[in-house]
């Protein structure tokens, strides 16, 4: 039997932490956590007006950026990103954004991804599969985002590489030598992506399937424009990585399914949104609120902190009957992980096709996704949910 998580913030690295939310949801679905010193929403009703409320902001309101970036080129970097801010100027941008990617065609994103994913096989002999996959879900979409944005191929590795010193640099507790290589790769980013043919004029025999410039973005101040550009990079890092790893363990213990998903290209996206719900790469997000807000029987007072968590609303019995069973087939579906309100996600359809096209390409390949997923464990993040196979203990 696996032991409940310890805490809140320990729960998205758990080898299992839906007992641990059903519980927070059938008994404490909003409740403040005296060790964690937050605010927890744990059931829909709860998650859905947290994200709702004009109260909530991303950041709180003395600190917009963490102090240990302050001074530092990611600073600059994190500033601008849309979904790290609350302001009114970043509508429009937020708005031309969301325009460029539901522009980009699913078949193309689609196309792109199977022929990177080949890139980064062949598939090794089976005792090297483990770190191999491991590192596959971490670069492909990363790899997939950087070609839309019109990198060559032979960039792809290294923009890889930079973005994985960059958000490593972003969490909690990172030491000195860690915030340095951040740095460095923020710069280089930064710069790299700043002459990108999505964000510039392309030269002759350049192109972008995915243009910022475009739909009304190229009014937006280019420094903006550059940031998020790595935003997109950051985004599609470990939420995307989570999606196809977490879809790879549901699979591993499903023979049938996967024999379906062969002959059923729609099964696989409806078996990826189950995921989605099931068991989300994205577990948990915050709010700060900027004044007090009463919901229900409980005032949460300007200035606290609230951990809102969205695993645990999608398996809320009262949205989703029967929450913890897996089932691709499910009847109008409510799902959480992409958020709600004015910082809803937009990339949804382009995580969903780089994720679809990595699971057909590994499914093709065989593996022996029992034994793969036999010694699972999961990154050490507070709130994305990352398979690492065949690594024993907590990685970075």
């Amino acid at each position: 039997m696996v032991a409940t998580p310890p805490h809140i913030l320990a729960a998205a690295a758990h080898p299992d932490p839906y007992p641990f939310y059903a519980d927070l949801v059938a008994h404490a679905p909003l409740a403040y956590d005296d060790r964690c010193q937050l605010w927890v929403a744990a059931s829909a009703a709860a998650v859905q007006e947290l994200l709702a409320t004009p109260h909530g902001r991303v950041r709180p309101l003395a600190e917009p950026v963490p102090g240990p970036l302050l001074g530092t080129p990611v600073e600059a970097i994190y500033r601008l990103l849309v979904r790290m801010r609350d302001d009114p100027a970043r509508q429009p941008l937020k708005g031309a954004l969301a325009t460029s990617l539901t522009a980009l065609s699913p078949s193309l994103v689609a196309e792109r991804s199977a022929a990177l994913a080949e890139r980064l096989g062949p598939v090794p002999e089976p005792e090297r599969a483990p770190a191999w996959l491991s590192s596959f879900i971490l670069r492909l979409p990363v790899e997939v985002v950087a070609s839309l944005l019109g990198a060559p191929e032979a960039d792809l590795p290294q923009v890889s590489r930079q973005l994985q010193e960059l958000v490593a640099c972003l969490r909690p507790g990172a030491d000195g030598e860690t915030l340095a290589r951040g740095s460095a790769a923020a710069t280089a980013l930064r710069d790299y992506v700043a002459r990108l043919p999505a964000l510039s004029e392309p030269a002759p025999g350049q192109s972008a399937a995915l243009r910022l410039t475009g739909h009304g973005a190229g009014q937006q101040d280019a420094e903006a424009l550059v940031a998020n550009g790595v935003g997109l990079l950051m985004q599609s890092y470990e939420a995307t990585a989570g999606l196809i790893g977490n879809a790879l363990v549901a699979l591993a213990t499903r023979p049938a399914l996967r024999a379906r998903l062969r002959d059923d290209p729609e099964l696989l996206y409806a078996t990826l949104r189950e995921v989605l719900r099931y068991d989300p790469p994205i577990q948990n997000t915050r709010r700060y609120l900027a004044s007090d807000l009463q919901i229900g029987r409980h005032t949460l007072r300007a200035g606290q902190e609230v951990l809102v968590v969205l695993a645990a609303a999608n398996r809320d019995p009262e949205v989703n009957p029967d929450p913890a069973r897996f089932d691709p087939y499910r009847e109008a579906p409510r799902c959480f992980t992409f958020g709600l309100g004015s910082h809803a996600c937009p990339g949804e359809q382009l995580t969903l096709a780089i994720a679809a096209a990595a699971v057909r390409y590994l499914l093709a390949k065989e593996l022996d996704l029992e034994q793969l997923v036999a010694t699972v464990t999961y990154l050490p993040l507070v709130n994305a949910r990352v398979p690492r196979f065949g690594v024993v203990g907590p990685t970075a």
